[in-house]
């Protein structure tokens, strides 16, 4: 088990985050957009132990 930072993993590389969390790595996620960070936790549910949110305000 991995950690990854993915950096705006909410937007195009929305994607790349759920598929870290579903192959049980730690992912923290920089984001900007607090809704488009709870979409990727719903749709990623089950893996949200993995999921580690972390906002950022610019």
């Amino acid at each position: 088990m991995g950690h990854v930072l993915v950096v705006g993993g909410t937007g195009m590389l929305a994607d790349v985050s759920k598929w870290h969390a579903k192959r049980y790595h730690k992912v923290s996620i920089i984001a900007r957009d607090k809704l488009k960070m709870q979409k990727i936790e719903r749709e990623s549910s089950f893996y949200s132990p993995f999921l580690k949110p972390r906002y950022v305000s610019i």
